[in-house]
């Protein structure tokens, strides 16, 4: 959590004139960084994404707790980098899924002040599932989202893990990797639900796309962004002969990849060794990181 607390600092510092940009804002937790967990832990506390509300609180989640019972975590801070104890419990939502540990990556602030947070939770400890729920503005869950504040989409019989919400149409997409059973190769997926959490059965095959391109390689979907013509674009890794090469997917609107793109909607680039994490689109190119 300090890498993520001190990215809040390098950001505030762009505001605060006085101090040279990209120094540490001392006036963020009295040092410009801080570390917080809601649970008592000798394992991990960690952050995937955040999100600054326009009154310029923070908002991030990520995964807290123990080993064998980590949950999916949303916290809210002040403009000071403190905890806003006003929101959820003492300052944070924290979700433990009772099949095993529990998985945040992204988050999206909606128009009304929601939140959908999406990730992955055990229905037992060898099979993560595709999951989203949304919060209200105070930290509480929604339950009118889906089943119980929940979106869930069981891909596949092992490990399910989505990493990227996107909004489009009226419609939200999850993003990210589908295991194939036996733990040896993954694949990208996506799979599409209304704004209510019910899932739209005519995205891709019954509401879930899955794929890799035409090698069998083992292909992690990371990031992904709307491109023209409402076109996905995923990026990632694809893990060959015990080497990382990075991956970009394209995907229609409707979940169907595009198969003359790279091979079978997968390109692999292999002539350097890399990772995607992240990608955004400009408006005339695709941005990797």
């Amino acid at each position: 959590m300090k890498i993520l607390l001190t990215t809040f600092a390098f950001l505030l510092t762009t505001f605060a004139f006085s101090q040279a940009p990209g120094s540490l804002d001392p006036s963020f937790a009295t040092t410009g960084f801080a570390s917080y967990g809601p649970v008592a832990s000798n394992f991990m506390d960690n952050a995937q994404d955040v999100v600054v509300l326009p009154n310029g609180k923070m908002v991030y989640c990520g995964t807290s707790g123990l080993t064998s019972s980590l949950g999916m975590v949303v916290v809210r801070l002040n403009c000071n980098g403190t905890i806003d104890n006003t929101f959820g419990t003492n300052g944070y939502y924290l979700y433990n899924a009772p099949g095993g540990s529990s998985f945040a990556y992204d988050m999206e602030l909606l128009p009304n002040g929601q939140f959908l947070v999406a990730g992955a939770t055990s229905i037992t400890a060898a099979n993560p599932r595709f999951s989203m729920f949304r919060l209200n503005s105070d930290g509480t869950l929604d339950q009118t989202f889906g089943v119980n504040g929940f979106f869930h989409n069981d891909i596949g019989s092992s490990e399910d893990y989505a990493r990227k919400i996107l909004i489009q149409n009226n419609k939200i997409i999850l993003v990210g990797s589908s295991k194939v059973p036996g733990f040896s190769t993954n694949r990208l997926a996506l799979t599409q639900c209304d704004m209510n959490g019910q899932l739209d059965a005519t995205f891709g095959t019954a509401g879930t796309t899955v794929f890799q391109n035409a090698t069998g390689a083992s292909c992690f979907g990371q990031s992904a962004v709307i491109g023209n013509n409402q076109d996905i674009f995923i990026c990632g890794d694809a893990y060959i002969n015990n080497i990382y090469y990075p991956l970009l997917a394209k995907v229609s609107s409707n979940g169907i990849p595009y198969t003359a793109f790279g091979s079978n909607g997968v390109l692999i680039p292999m002539n350097f060794n890399a990772r995607f994490f992240d990608i955004e689109y400009d408006g005339t190119k695709l941005i990797m990181a």
